[in-house]
């Protein structure tokens, strides 16, 4: 079985990255630091995303042997404006743009905010619609959009439509053969109140990406430092392995403790991972 990679969803740095505490440069200089092979970037914390922008990254990285291990792009496809709606998507294809300008192969994507008021039968339909043509653009770029179920993203003011898995599965079921792929974060269960384990069973087929997080059931939004809280990892981790996943693990953190709370996370990670490959 071919090892995993390692890579960062670099959470704990959003707030320094959007205020110009901390620029990307020296961003890549901590990932690097940590032993990381990769490092996310959220499309929201990088402004332009033209050719020139993609250029100077590209470059940064390739300097400390790093890589994109993926883009991670939060469409609202589920707004209840048709014209917010169709902006979302043409924003979406910039974010497919930019991902191959700087080598990266894989897109998050997620359904979008549970608006209030939004039907559920119309969200789900206005979701399908949108995946349906983001994925058409994507066909033929190489590059996989990896469907996350997420809580809430950093910069949404509402939680995801599609946070429970009675909604994410069937998005999942009804788009298997427009090529839709899955970015599986191990820590939504406790938010979205379903089994974790069983929803990556039903899923881990299409699994391009994982971001790995751990939460306690009692402690809301903020991670825990990965083993420390109450998700299973070896049961999460037999399941890839059973799969023989190969892809990027992604560390994401945003506790209280920081660029340490960071670096115990994959030391915690990595150590979890080859106790399960034994």
């Amino acid at each position: 079985m071919a090892d995993v990679r390692w890579s960062c969803v670099p959470m704990i740095f959003f707030n320094d990255l959007l205020r110009g505490r901390m620029d990307l440069p020296h961003l890549f200089d901590t990932v690097t630091g940590l032993g990381l092979e990769g490092v996310e970037l959220h499309t929201a914390l990088l402004g332009d995303l033209g050719e020139d922008k993609a250029r100077f990254i590209q470059s940064q990285l390739s300097q400390r042997g790093l890589c994109c291990s993926m883009v991670v792009a939060a469409p609202d496809f589920s707004h209840p404006v048709p014209e917010k709606r169709r902006g979302e998507v043409e924003k979406f294809k910039r974010a497919i743009d930019f991902s191959g300008r700087v080598g990266c192969r894989r897109v998050r994507v997620t359904a979008g905010q549970r608006h209030p008021g939004l039907d559920e039968a119309l969200g789900l339909e206005s979701v399908v619609d949108c995946f349906e043509e983001a994925l058409a653009y994507a066909r033929g770029k190489d590059l996989a959009l990896a469907f996350e179920n997420h809580y809430k993203n950093f910069f949404w003011e509402y939680p995801d439509f599609a946070m429970e898995d009675r909604i994410y599965l069937p998005i999942v079921e009804r788009m298997r053969g427009a090529g839709l792929k899955v970015n599986y974060d191990s820590s939504n269960c406790i938010m979205g109140g379903y089994d974790g384990v069983e929803l990556l069973r039903s899923v881990v087929d299409l699994v391009v990406n994982v971001h790995l997080s751990d939460r306690k059931s009692s402690g809301g939004y903020r991670h825990d430092v990965i083993g420390e809280g109450d998700i299973d990892f070896p049961a999460i981790f037999r399941v890839l392995k059973a799969r023989d996943y190969s892809g990027f693990m992604s560390i994401e953190y945003n506790g209280t403790e920081g660029l340490d709370g960071l670096r115990r996370s994959f030391a915690q990670a990595r150590r979890l991972w080859a106790e399960t490959l034994g």
